[in-house]
């Protein structure tokens, strides 16, 4: 089975920043005027070798937004992973 989806990502305020999945405060959204963050396009892939097995695969682009320009953080990421699960 293949997916795909798209993302996008906004402040809720002007005031607010980005976050860690911890809660600290990662990029500060002080003077920053701008509330687009940016957007991701993902491609997943997930085949079920048989009644135990699953192996999945992703890949994602992130599009770097205003928010993050202006922040002088203005750059595209990748990310791809793969994992291997096998239920008893």
């Amino acid at each position: 089975m293949l997916t795909l989806h798209y993302d996008a990502f906004w402040r809720e305020s002007l005031g607010d920043g980005l976050y860690r999945t911890s809660g600290a405060l990662n990029v500060a959204g002080n003077g920053n005027p701008s509330r687009y963050v940016g957007s991701e396009l993902a491609l997943r892939a997930q085949w079920q070798a048989d009644r135990h097995t699953i192996f999945v695969a992703t890949y994602s682009h992130f599009f770097e937004g205003p928010f993050l320009r202006n922040a002088a953080l203005a750059h595209d990421l990748d990310f791809f992973a793969c994992w291997l699960s096998y239920r008893i």
